[in-house]
């Protein structure tokens, strides 16, 4: 009894350091939860549920290593959750209650504070000549506009509090709403759906905080802007000299409602999304 007592203790106390990504595939005919991902105490857990499904997804977490667990999230719809720290060791799994069609999918993840490698991950790669040389300086498309480029987080994730996008040699009061969306073109996070100001300073990367900040599991991910007319000039990805990013619009969204999905772009359009990173 000693032994194993002290190989469960060795194990948690392992498994403290190390991050967690698990992967989430059930169909709506399955009563089996997910695999569940560890989290230490106090440790910041991330889920996103994503797939094309109907009924209701729980998230649900066991603090007794198993033995129970408790629905501390539900949702009807794909959706992006970080979870409250709590002061043990705990698991946290995704669980179809209420399967009717299709697969639901996502990721469950957690990764120690500081782990995560870079402090900001960009659409192309930033520092190589000055902000005001940098690629093309034009104006959005407008209000009803949403433009995207690709971005590439690696392993082991990355949690992230914002997004920032490079303004232009020409400035004004427009309003500005910026969205991260994952490989499908599912929203995973975005800034304040009422706009926030583009600031004064030609030539300079503005940062804006996410509503919530999120955890961000590898893979590609779309960074999209859209902004409330066509005054400020934003420095924008130029397709002969960024030729590892695809970049293009989307038409028919509407200012102040948040667009949910996104046909993400298969190629790079010149001059239809600005430069910008994740935070």
């Amino acid at each position: 009894m000693s032994l194993v007592f002290v190989t469960a203790l060795l194990a948690a106390s392992q498994l403290q350091a190390q991050s967690c990504t698990v992967s989430v595939s059930i169909a709506s005919t399955s009563t089996t939860p997910s695999t569940a991902c560890f989290v230490p105490p106090n440790g910041v857990a991330s889920v996103a549920i994503t797939g094309t499904w109907t009924g209701t997804a729980d998230i649900q977490r066991s603090t007794n290593g198993g033995t129970a667990y408790s629905t501390i999230q539900q949702t009807t719809a794909n959706d992006t959750f970080v979870l409250d720290p709590v002061g043990v060791n705990s698991l946290v799994r995704v669980f179809f209650s209420t399967g009717t069609t299709g697969t639901l999918t996502g990721t469950i993840n957690y990764n120690p504070t500081g782990s995560q490698g870079r402090i900001a991950y960009s659409n192309v790669p930033i520092g190589s000549v000055a902000y005001g040389s940098f690629g093309n300086d034009g104006a959005s498309g407008g209000s009803t506009k949403i433009e995207l480029s690709d971005l590439i987080v690696p392993s082991p994730g990355f949690q992230t509090t914002g997004a920032a996008v490079l303004l232009g040699a020409t400035t004004s009061t427009n309003t500005i709403i910026l969205a991260l969306y994952d490989a499908r073109g599912n929203i995973v996070a975005n800034t304040a759906t009422a706009g926030t100001i583009t600031q004064d300073t030609a030539n300079t990367f503005q940062q804006i905080a996410w509503s919530v900040p999120v955890f961000l599991a590898p893979g590609r991910y779309y960074l999209g802007s859209q902004v409330s007319n066509t005054t400020t000039t934003f420095r924008r990805i130029a397709t002969l000299t960024f030729i590892d990013v695809v970049c293009g619009e989307v038409t028919g969204a509407t200012y102040g409602t948040l667009t949910k999905v996104v046909t993400p772009p298969t190629k790079c359009t010149a001059a239809k999304a600005p430069i910008g990173y994740v935070y």
